[in-house]
C-alpha cells in the first residue's frame, strides 16, 4: 500500500510504501523505486527547483520517518501503540520456553508487525494478531512436547 508524501520543497508524485510481509518499506519516484543515492543507505528523490536531494527511510516502531537534510518527516499512517502492544504478545513465549519461545514469539511478532500496518480494519488487524499469538503458542508446544518426552522430562 503506498501513501503520499507531502514534504515542502520535493516534488508531488513521491509516495511511501509500507513494510510489507517480506519486504522492507521503501520510497517511490512516479510509481518507480527512488534512485539509490551515492551515500549508503540513501535514496535521491527530486525537489521542486529540479535538483536530487539526499533521503534516508527510519523504520519506527510506530512511525516510519524520511530524513532528508537532518530533518526526520513522518511518513504513512501512524500505528497506534496499543495495537503494537498487542502485535508483541507472543513474545511472551520467551519467558515460557526460552529460546525456542523466543524464535515461535518472534516470528509471530514480525507477522503481527506486518498485519499492524496493513490497511485492514483494526478489528480485523486485532484478531489476526490474536490468531497468530495462539498459532506461535501451538507452535512452540507441538515443537516443545516431543522434546520434552524425547529427553525423558
Amino acid at each position: 500500500m503506498a501513501f503520499d508524501v507531502d514534504i515542502d520543497g520535493l516534488k508531488p508524485g513521491i509516495q511511501f510504501e509500507a513494510q510489507t510481509l517480506f519486504g522492507a518499506p521503501k520510497l517511490l519516484v512516479d510509481g518507480q523505486p527512488a534512485p539509490k543515492a551515492p551515500t549508503r543507505g540513501k535514496v535521491l528523490l527530486p525537489s521542486l527547483n529540479g535538483s536530487q536531494v539526499e533521503a534516508r527511510l527510519y523504520p519506527g516502531f510506530t512511525q516510519t520517518t524520511v530524513e532528508i537534510d537532518g530533518v526526520k518527516h513522518p511518513v504513512g499512517p501512524k500505528v497506534p501503540f496499543a495495537l503494537m502492544l498487542v502485535a508483541a504478545l507472543p513474545l511472551g513465549l520467551i519467558a515460557v520456553g526460552g529460546l525456542l519461545g523466543g524464535l515461535c514469539g518472534g516470528l509471530a511478532f514480525g507477522l503481527n508487525s506486518s498485519v499492524a500496518r496493513s490497511d485492514r480494519s483494526t478489528v480485523a488487524k486485532v484478531a489476526i494478531m490474536l490468531a497468530l499469538g495462539m498459532l506461535a503458542g501451538g507452535l512452540f508446544f507441538a515443537i516443545a512436547i516431543p522434546i520434552n518426552i524425547a529427553l525423558g522430562r
